[in-house]
């Protein structure tokens, strides 16, 4: 998907520890962007959890429940000279960098709640980085809540997510206490690929990706994946700012990125978006052609026969349907078939069904996929 009005959805991997990125509009729509977060950027790198003595902050207010204390410890400069929040209200401490060096004059804020379409939402506390890319946000209510960054040079957010979802990480302020959430290390998006050209055609299965060299990259990593089956690269790495792919790729639409690094190893910058390009005229499809109901076609509930074209490198199909309305059961859930066709023994109530059907290897790797049909039961 391009970038368009809408937000664009990029699967970074498929395996292992990395998130989801999303693409996003302009601040006033109020849309972030996911930050990757673990292990290359946005992850604190603060010693194991101790508490601080309260005598290392500064300007405590004189009441005695303002015993400020720095929980966890932090290379952040930021903590170890925060002030003591105000009576019942906690703060918050952490540096922003940008390939090892601070990143100055970013907005910085906790907010209550980060949606993904929507941005923060509830409460929001801001503060700005320092010329070392530190910050304190003061007087924080406690609870929990997401951190979000401005990015460099782009009018959007950046956000830590939990885990392997997309959902925010939440840091969780508690009264009295200093919170130091370390360092986030962020990325930029402004590395250009040149080609193959974004939503171009060719007959090269061998194609050659290319990319203006990145100034202070120390090497690359690239992501290439078919529209179905097993991905072609993830984070292949590449010391040059060109790569032409090694074995042949099948008839099939693929989609490609590119990513900086330094020399510790960190992100600096990527494209804002995937480039997707489509290879034609080759042996083997990543696509398995649907045979019948033609989509949309309009059947009695009864007597309903799903078929597909067999494709060379399948040894098996799993078959998926389903009801097109929100809760209703799905009907065919993968059911794996040996042959090119499978008849629903079960009569189906009138309205609307999708399907589609994927074919795998003797290996258990997917290697085509069909398109969504629509079937309209009478």
């Amino acid at each position: 998907m391009r970038r368009s009005s809408a937000s664009i959805i990029r699967v970074l991997a498929l395996f292992g520890l990395y998130t989801t990125l999303i693409a996003c509009l302009p601040m006033p729509a109020q849309v972030v962007v996911v930050v990757t977060a673990t292990p290359v950027v946005a992850q604190p790198t603060a010693a194991a959890p101790t508490s601080v003595p309260a005598t290392q902050a500064t300007a405590a207010p004189p009441a005695p429940a303002a015993q400020a204390t720095i929980v966890p410890p932090t290379s952040a400069p930021a903590a170890a000279n925060a002030p003591a929040p105000k009576p019942g209200m906690g703060n918050v401490a952490g540096r922003v960098l940008w390939n090892g060096k601070g990143a100055a004059g970013l907005e910085v804020k906790m907010c209550e709640d980060i949606q993904l379409f929507g941005g923060c939402k509830g409460k929001e506390f801001r503060a700005r980085t320092d010329v070392n890319g530190a910050y304190v946000i003061v007087d924080v209510a406690p609870g929990n809540y997401a951190l979000a960054v401005h990015a460099i040079e782009k009018d959007s957010w950046l956000y830590i997510t939990a885990g392997l979802g997309i959902g925010a990480r939440k840091y969780t302020v508690a009264a009295d206490k200093i919170l130091s959430v370390g360092d986030q290390s962020i990325f930029k998006t402004d590395l250009r690929m040149k080609q193959p050209v974004d939503d171009s055609t060719t007959s090269d299965n061998k194609p050659m990706l290319g990319w203006d060299a990145y100034p202070e990259a120390k090497y690359y990593e690239i992501y290439l994946t078919p529209e179905h089956g097993k991905t072609v690269y993830i984070h292949k790495r590449v010391d040059t700012n060109q790569l032409t792919v090694e074995n042949p790729l099948n008839t099939c639409k693929y989609t490609w990125d590119v990513a900086a690094f330094n020399d510790q190893g960190t992100k600096i910058a990527e494209k804002a978006n995937y480039f997707h390009f489509q290879v034609t005229g080759q042996p083997v499809s990543c696509y398995v052609q649907i045979s019948a109901p033609g989509d949309k076609a309009t059947l009695p509930g009864t007597g309903i026969k799903l078929s597909w074209a067999a494709h060379p490198t399948a040894a098996y199909y799993k078959v998926h349907m389903w009801k097109d309305e929100t809760g209703s059961p799905k009907i065919l859930d993968f059911l794996q078939v040996r042959d090119t066709s499978y008849a629903i023994g079960d009569n189906l109530k009138a309205g609307k069904y999708v399907w589609s059907v994927y074919a795998y290897d003797q290996f258990g790797e997917e290697v085509a996929g069909s398109g969504i049909s629509n079937i309209i039961v009478e």
